[in-house]
């Protein structure tokens, strides 16, 4: 009973931490959290310090919420909209999974609100001076070029899945999961060698990764090598 309950406080801790940086975080500050990393957390536990951060940023979220009740029920709406569809995403993450994807459905809250806000300001500052409405146009203008060189670097790294893969090979040296999906991807573009090379990596990392054994065996299965494939 005691072993379950740490097992879930833990899951309960990581999907704070996930909620608060990866999901929430990630949509006003789009970069990466190492500490938020699956190996990471396998290997260091629940970090400590950015927990507790992490409930200080929720705590201070849920009381701007609740005061802002006073003036409009717009931002709870938003938020609760969020919370909702994001809370089965916490679910997974709390098991080991991320993907950007959960985050789709749920910013559209977020987005909700931001476009409120953009309203009210632009209303704002079109009635008390004419040359704010230039200001407004720039704004929007610049806007739109920041968001289209984003999404520029984004499609840069994400022309196939050797390019996205070797990406988070980089960007997570330590990680055999990225190891693991570049091996698969270069799998799929049956390179044998560099997949063998990448899974074995990756079983450098940790020489427990199960899966990482069962994809090597199956290409060695593939180049007919049954020897190694039996022995994986």
């Amino acid at each position: 009973m005691g072993e379950n309950a740490l097992r879930i406080g833990h899951r309960v801790l990581i999907g704070l931490d996930r909620f608060v940086y990866y999901f929430l975080g990630r949509n006003f500050f789009p970069a990466s959290y190492p500490f938020l990393n699956t190996y990471y957390l396998a290997r260091n536990g629940v970090p400590v310090i950015p927990t507790i951060v992490a409930v200080a940023i929720l705590g201070g979220i849920v009381t701007a919420v609740v005061y802002s009740l006073r003036f409009t029920k717009k931002i709870l709406w938003a938020f609760a909209f969020f919370t909702v569809f994001i809370l089965p995403a916490v679910f997974a993450v709390s098991l080991g999974y991320s993907a950007d994807r959960f985050i789709y459905l749920p910013a559209a809250g977020i987005a909700f609100l931001a476009g409120e806000y953009i309203v009210w300001l632009s209303g704002t500052l079109y009635r008390k001076a004419r040359a704010a409405r230039y200001l407004i146009i720039a704004l929007a203008f610049g806007l739109v070029a920041i968001l289209a060189v984003i999404t520029r670097q984004g499609i840069s790294v994400w022309r196939d899945s050797l390019s996205l893969t070797d990406h988070f090979v980089k960007a997570y040296p330590d990680d055999p999961t990225a190891y693991l999906n570049r091996g698969l991807a270069y799998q799929e573009a049956e390179n044998s060698e560099r997949a063998i090379a990448d899974l074995g990596r990756s079983l450098a990392i940790n020489p427990a990764y199960a899966e990482a054994y069962n994809r090597r065996a199956l290409v060695f299965y593939e180049i007919r090598d049954y020897e190694r494939a039996v022995a994986d």
